[in-house]
């Protein structure tokens, strides 16, 4: 089976992009897989490096900020960690010049692959273009939230998209919360929609003693949080509560540290003022991935995702693999599939609320809880969970 890969981003980066390229790779060891290849929206700069990344899968990029696509890459979020545009401020110019250049590579990847199937990532415009412009070929949709959030917030192309999608020959879900708003958004029937859930790198992310914090030595209680750092995962909330945490607790020796690429620098600056006046020394990496966020994790105590919106983070089932407990809101969908999946998960769920101060309160007394908690963390079985047994399931599917 050959099998083509679409997205508007660019792999790698971000969580959907990093489903996908996993994906890819995972795929790629199965019995069955013959070629594979990735058509994305990259810039120029990006081409090299990420050749060397999907190797052997085959790289067709799109580039933006070039003569065709005079515009940045249009991100499903409306902040990205690298230069993006908006969806929702996507000109008619754009959107012929987005459409006619991913019309014109996804012809040439076509023509040189020969695909048996096309996977595309977000259930948005390039999804429905691809669907349209080659009935052909079965085509699948995986959802990644974003996608679904863009569809809400704006009319850009809303009669293309609810016409197209619905004529996928299916879709991957997150989690059963994500099907039944995929369904109800879209008209579908539910027995088309297929829930994929998320998958981890175990030869990366897993539990190293030989490097574990010495958590009865050292009486500093470190967090770690990776993601974009934004207000719409939370980072300003997080901050604010350790504020208030100090205030309740202030014989508490706690430590932060921020893994992540930053979105705007309205929202960076507001950050790095919270942080500066954080009575808790608080540490940016930028952005972190693969082995050495691993051994972030190792040398911290519990990790923490704040945030507002959320498909089902892959940042979860990593954290939990190097033996973090994990503090994070409760997102509808997330909670059952962890639940389900994940067998004594040492995960506290904190309510979610578009009340920041009531969140903030909620997360102070969360991280307190968690500073006295002296159970040790249970080990969990994750193997059900790896981007391999992930992509065994899916390659089932299709």
């Amino acid at each position: 089976m050959n099998i083509l890969h679409i997205t508007a981003q660019k792999p790698c980066s971000t969580g959907s992009g990093v489903y996908l390229t996993k994906l890819a790779e995972s795929l790629s060891s199965l019995q069955g897989v013959d070629r594979q290849g990735i058509l994305a929206g990259v810039y120029a700069d990006d081409i090299s490096s990420l050749k060397k990344v999907l190797s052997p899968v085959t790289l067709y990029p799109v580039v933006f900020d070039s003569p065709d696509l005079p515009f940045h890459i249009f991100g499903m979020s409306d902040v990205m960690p690298y230069p993006s545009s908006q969806y929702k401020s996507m000109t008619p110019e754009q959107y012929d010049a987005f459409t006619d250049a991913f019309l014109f590579f996804a012809d040439k990847a076509v023509e040189d692959l020969n695909p048996d199937v096309i996977i595309c990532h977000h259930l948005y415009l390039l999804t429905a273009l691809i669907r349209q412009n080659f009935p052909e070929i079965p085509v699948y949709g995986f959802c990644h939230n974003t996608d679904l959030t863009q569809f809400k917030a704006h009319d850009l192309a809303r009669d293309l998209i609810l016409e197209q999608i619905p004529n996928l020959n299916g879709i991957f879900a997150l989690h059963g919360e994500q099907k039944k708003v995929i369904a109800a958004t879209f008209s579908i029937p539910e027995d088309i929609i297929h829930i994929a859930g998320a998958g981890y790198d175990d030869d990366v992310f897993y539990k190293d003693q030989s490097v574990q914090a010495d958590h009865t030595a050292d009486p500093v209680f470190r967090m770690i949080f990776t993601g974009k750092l934004s207000r719409a995962k939370g980072v300003p909330c997080l901050l604010r509560a350790l504020k208030a945490v100090f205030t309740q607790k202030p014989d508490l020796e706690i430590a932060l540290t921020l893994a992540g690429g930053t979105g705007s620098p309205e929202e960076y600056n507001e950050i790095k003022s919270l942080a500066d006046a954080c009575p808790y020394p608080v540490t940016f990496t930028g952005p972190v991935y693969g082995q050495e966020l691993a051994n972030l994790y190792r040398v911290h105590d519990c990790f923490i995702l704040p945030s507002l919106n959320e498909g089902l983070p892959l940042c979860v089932i990593e954290a939990l693999a190097c033996g973090l407990p994990v503090i994070m809101t409760d997102l509808p969908g997330i909670r059952p599939w962890i639940e389900s999946h994940i067998k004594d998960a040492p995960v506290s769920y904190v309510p979610v609320s578009q009340d920041h101060e009531q969140l903030t309160r909620h997360l102070a007394d969360t991280i307190i809880r968690q500073t006295q908690n002296t159970r040790p963390v249970p080990e969990v079985d994750l193997s059900s969970l790896t981007w391999k047994a992930l992509a065994g399931h899916i390659f089932q599917i299709l």
